[in-house]
């Protein structure tokens, strides 16, 4: 099982949902408040992890080059939802196996894309 790093804007109550479902996961909000994108990726390196985000900064640093890709990123381009929404629909998506790892996924209402990272 793969561990994650939630975006200090990943709802709260979904990162609770996927701590109580078994899942290794991080709160940038919790544990490196206020830090900037690079310092959330370069802590996503470091600790193996793949980064979950609402924040498209994140493609533009990795896709310039100007910083090491983490293991993957899972974007969530999604504009309304319930507090634990996003959590939900990852732990369906892990549930099915998807793979993240070595992808930069773009998830939306209507499915998912992925380019490699």
């Amino acid at each position: 099982m793969s561990g994650y790093i939630a975006d200090e804007n990943f709802p709260y109550p979904s990162f609770e949902f996927l701590l109580s479902n078994g899942i290794d996961i991080i709160h940038v909000g919790t544990q490196f408040p206020s830090i900037a994108d690079h310092d959330v990726i370069e802590i996503a390196v470091k600790e193996n992890r793949l980064l979950i985000t609402l924040d498209r900064d994140h493609g533009e640093l990795i896709f310039t080059g100007t910083i090491d890709p983490p293991r993957g990123v899972i974007y969530f381009r999604i504009p309304r939802y319930s507090p634990t929404y996003l959590g939900e629909v990852l732990l369906d998506m892990i549930a099915e196996g998807m793979e993240f790892e070595g992808f930069f996924t773009v998830v939306t209402r209507r499915g998912t894309r992925r380019r490699a990272i």
